[in-house]
């Protein structure tokens, strides 16, 4: 107890502050590796694939172009997920979101003002999930400016 004081007095740090200190930064070092920083609206994408577990994510507009992906250009999965989307919204013009399962999993079709949210996971993905990887990639969006 009065080696710590001491060391307080002095200005110097305890062995245990410096202990904590060493792992707070390794915290923020592996924080760092694992979330790298994206320089491009792929590795954008590829990082979200990542923070949310799901196997893809594609936004494109309702015409098929792709903006963004996290499996190379998707441009053949944006298009059929806006052919459907533009289809269930003329014969269910309320529609707000879209999950198709099959062999692979689920595929979950979320659109947006003139964009089209594409989301393909093994597993089952709630509500506000989905509501929450479309707000991340809506900052991404607006990062790399693509509106």
């Amino acid at each position: 107890m009065i080696n710590t004081i001491w060391l307080k007095i002095i200005g110097k740090k305890s062995p245990d502050e410096k202990k904590s200190e060493r792992i707070e930064f390794l915290k923020e070092l592996l924080w760092v590796e694992i979330n790298k920083i994206a320089k491009k609206p792929s590795e954008y994408a590829k990082n979200l694939t990542k923070d949310f577990y799901v196997n893809s994510l594609i936004i494109s507009k309702k015409d098929g172009s792709v903006l963004m992906s996290s499996d190379g250009d998707g441009f053949s999965k944006a298009v059929k997920g806006s052919s459907i989307c533009e289809y269930i919204s003329s014969e269910f013009p309320d529609t707000k979101m879209m999950t198709i399962k099959d062999s692979t999993g689920y595929n979950i079709i979320y659109p947006v003002g003139d964009l089209v949210c594409l989301l393909h996971s093994s597993g089952e993905i709630s509500d506000m999930e989905v509501k929450r990887i479309v707000e991340r990639l809506d900052e991404g969006m607006h990062k790399f400016d693509l509106k």
